[in-house]
């Protein structure tokens, strides 16, 4: 008892399975794609076009799945109806794998847009060191100004305390300190 469908069936059946894996694939890429967002949102800025390419990766993806499962649906119901036209279905299914395809890419793009705020980051710190700098140096000169002046200032004393048979000051105070 030769069944005439029975290619029909089985082309039918392929179709329906390469259509589940790409719904498969889409999922999988939806869930990359989450992953992406999550980098991209904490490491990155500038990012409104990363948000349009990532906003069509998402629709391009669910667009692939929902096509795919009416083109599913549509072959099963012919299938029961006796009638099983994949050729008929194929223009849903070619549709599926080009969302697909589209999403998949628009990922991968998504990927590459924004500009790194480790960079800007970095600038920022390093610019914040480099006035650090220059605030010690300019710190470290007026301490330095300030040591000598107190040294000529301690000179000038020494000298205006010293009459003219008298010791330095220092002297006389190593001398007080020695009984």
């Amino acid at each position: 008892m030769d069944d005439p469908n029975i290619e029909k069936r089985t082309a039918s059946g392929i179709a329906v399975n390469l259509s589940s894996y790409l719904i498969t694939g889409s999922l999988a890429v939806l869930g990359a794609q989450a992953v992406v967002v999550t980098f991209v949102l904490d490491k990155r800025d500038h990012l409104l076009i990363f948000a349009l390419i990532s906003i069509l990766a998402f629709v391009s993806l669910i667009g692939g799945i929902v096509v795919g499962g009416k083109g599913i649906y549509e072959l099963g119901r012919r299938g029961y109806d006796g009638t099983w036209d994949v050729a008929a279905r194929s223009g849903r299914f070619n549709l599926q794998a080009l969302l697909t395809l589209a999403g998949v890419l628009l990922v991968a793009i998504s990927t590459l847009l924004g500009d790194s705020k480790g960079f800007d980051e970095e600038l920022r710190i390093m610019q914040g060191v480099n006035a650090a700098r220059i605030e010690i140096a300019h710190l470290q000169g007026t301490v330095d100004l300030l040591e000598r002046k107190e040294l000529a200032d301690h000179e000038e004393i020494e000298h205006l305390s010293n009459g003219p048979n008298r010791a330095p000051i220092s002297t006389r105070k190593a001398t007080k300190a020695k009984p």
